[in-house]
C-alpha cells in the first residue's frame, strides 16, 4: 500500500490513497508438449565428411585465383614490323635462323662489347605436353644428348661401369669413367664398401647383366637400360655420351598442364 501525496497551488492539501501492482514472478509457462521435438526434427543435419591427409602445398588451392594466362607464346595476331625501330610488344618478334642467332650471340659477347667471348649459349624450348590422348599429359622427363664437340659445362660427372672383361674396363677408364670393373664391384656394393649414390650414372655391358640384377633394388632408376643408352656393348662411346653430353629436363607447368619448358646450355 502506497500513499500518494499531491500538492496543488492555492488549494487544500489532500492525501489520496493509491495502490500499485508490481509483477515480480519469473516463472515462464512451459511450451506445449511435443513442440521442442518438432523443432529438432526441422533442423537439417550437417554431415561431416572425413578427408584424408592433404599436403601443405596443395591446401586452399580452390581459393586461389583460377585465371591462368596461356604460357605458349603466340604472336600470330601481331603485325610484322616495317621499320628498324618499333615497340616490341605490338609487333612480331624477328625470327633468326639458328646459325645467324649464334653469330649474333658471338657479336654481342665479343671483347669489344660485353667482353665475355666464352659465355654459355642457353636455349629455352617450349613444349606441348599433350599426350596421344588429348585428356592426358606427359610427365616430366630427363635426358642426356650426345654431342660431337664437347665443351666445359662446369660439372664433373661421376660414372661407374660394370663389365665382364678387363679390356673393356680399361677402355671405360680411358674414356673418362670414374670406376670400372666386374663381379668384384658388385660384391663391394653388396658389402657396403662401395656407395652407388656417389655416382650420377651407372653403365653396364649386357654380359654382366644377370649378376647385376641383384643390385636393382639399390640402383632403382639408375639401373642400366638400353632405352636411355646406359646398357650396351660400345662402352667407350657410352662413357663419352654421359660424360660430355648435354643434360636437359622437361618440366611441366603445375597450373597449365599442356605447357612444358626446357632450359639448358648447348655450347659457348
Amino acid at each position: 500500500m502506497l500513499s500518494l501525496r499531491i500538492f496543488v497551488k492555492n488549494s487544500v492539501k489532500a492525501n489520496i490513497p493509491a495502490v500499485t501492482a508490481f509483477h515480480t514472478s519469473s516463472v515462464e509457462w512451459a511450451a506445449r508438449k511435443g513442440t521442442r521435438e518438432k523443432a529438432k526434427k526441422k533442423k537439417v543435419k550437417v554431415e561431416v565428411k572425413k578427408v584424408g591427409f592433404i599436403p601443405h602445398n596443395q591446401r586452399n588451392k580452390d581459393k586461389l585465383v583460377t585465371s591462368v594466362i596461356d604460357k605458349h607464346y603466340d604472336d600470330s595476331w601481331k603485325q610484322t614490323p616495317f621499320d628498324d625501330v618499333y615497340v616490341g610488344r605490338y609487333y612480331k618478334w624477328k625470327v633468326y635462323p639458328f646459325r645467324e642467332a649464334v653469330e649474333c650471340h658471338r657479336e654481342t659477347h665479343h671483347p669489344t662489347m660485353y667482353n665475355v667471348p666464352n659465355a654459355s649459349l642457353n636455349v629455352h624450348i617450349e613444349l606441348n605436353m599433350v599426350a596421344e590422348k588429348k585428356t592426358r599429359h606427359l610427365e616430366n622427363f630427363y635426358r642426356t644428348v650426345k654431342i660431337d664437340h664437347s665443351f666445359d659445362q662446369g660439372v664433373d660427372r661421376q660414372i661407374i661401369v660394370f663389365t665382364k672383361t678387363k679390356e673393356s674396363a680399361k677402355e671405360a677408364m680411358a674414356a673418362g669413367a670414374s670406376l670400372a670393373g666386374g663381379s668384384e664391384l658388385i660384391k663391394d656394393v653388396q658389402n657396403g664398401e662401395l656407395q652407388l649414390s656417389d655416382y650420377q650414372y651407372v653403365l653396364a655391358h649386357p654380359e654382366i647383366l644377370p649378376e647385376l640384377v641383384t643390385l636393382r633394388g639399390l640402383m632403382k632408376k639408375k639401373f642400366p637400360n638400353p632405352k636411355n643408352g646406359s646398357l650396351g656393348v660400345d662402352i667407350p662411346s657410352m662413357v663419352q655420351h654421359f660424360k660430355n653430353g648435354i643434360e636437359y629436363s622437361a618440366i611441366r607447368d603445375e597450373n597449365q598442364l599442356d605447357f612444358g619448358l626446357i632450359t639448358t646450355s648447348i655450347g659457348t
